[in-house]
This record gives C-alpha cells, sequence and structure tokens, in this order.
C-alpha cells in the first residue's frame, strides 16, 4: 500500500484548481489539515474526489483555518460543531474518514493512525509578562546539560 501525504490544499481560496487535483485511486491518502476553512467547501471536495472515483481510501483532519469561513447565519459556529458535522459526514467506518482526536486501523495491515488538529497558544502573547516567562524559560532550556538526567 503507497501512502500520500498531502495538506493545505486550501480549496476554498484555490478554486480554480477544484476540479484540478489528481489522486491516485490506489494510494491511501493523509490529508494533514486545511482542506478548506468551511465544513461545507470541505465536504463538497471530499466528496466530489470520491464520486469521481480518484480518492478512494484516506483520512483528513482540519487544520488552523477551520472556521475562517462560517456561514454567520448558523447558530453554532464553533470548532466542535464543526468536528461534529465532519465526522457525521465522514465516520471512522468511511473509506475516506475525518478524524478529530481519534484513531483508524488499516484494514489488512498492522497500522494505526492517530488524528488530531493542534493549534499554537497564542493566547501567551496578549500577556507580556507571561510571554517573558516563557522566553526565559526556553532559553533557560536551551542552556540546560541534560545528559546528567539520562538513566543509562
Amino acid at each position: 500500500m503507497q501512502f500520500r501525504i498531502i495538506s493545505d490544499l486550501h480549496v476554498d481560496i484555490n478554486y480554480q484548481y477544484y476540479s484540478k487535483f489528481k489522486f491516485d485511486p490506489k494510494s491511501y491518502y493523509l490529508i494533514a489539515g486545511d482542506i478548506s476553512g468551511s465544513r461545507y467547501k470541505t465536504t463538497d471536495f471530499i466528496n466530489y474526489q470520491m464520486d469521481k472515483g480518484t480518492l478512494k481510501h484516506g483520512i483528513f483532519i482540519e487544520g488552523n483555518h477551520m472556521g475562517y469561513d462560517l456561514d454567520w447565519q448558523e447558530s453554532d459556529q464553533t470548532k466542535d460543531a464543526c468536528y461534529s458535522y465532519l465526522s457525521r459526514q465522514f465516520p471512522l467506518t468511511c473509506d475516506v474518514s475525518f478524524m478529530e482526536n481519534n484513531f483508524k486501523e488499516i484494514p489488512d495491515t498492522n497500522i494505526i493512525i492517530v488524528g488530531c488538529t493542534l493549534y499554537t497558544d497564542y493566547n501567551c502573547f496578549e500577556n507580556n509578562e507571561k510571554f517573558r516567562q516563557n522566553i526565559k524559560l526556553v532559553r533557560l532550556h536551551r542552556r540546560q546539560n541534560t545528559s546528567k538526567f539520562v538513566k543509562y
């Protein structure tokens, strides 16, 4: 089985290339985030590729742009609502599955894929004192000789 890893397709911005993405139907795809900023555009893209028969097997996670293209008429615009929607559309039992804090076993292999979306916590920049403390810890860590803590 051949794995292909791709990310940052941004089909909501790169819409002119929407139909030009070429997937190998024999490969297993790991789409590592940012298909689009919209749960609906992500769903449309995955379904389009599956209907064409080019994307047959794989998993995807959403990236840090999920929610940038929200429908402001919706009552629930949280990332959790987006993840819940995508989990219903592409469950783990589907050939192409959405993953958020879960795992999937690849049939006929000993491979287990764990998927989640990770974010940088930029809140530390809001409080300058906290930011300075974090920088001090990073500098201290770089100077620290950790070999004395290694057990042989």
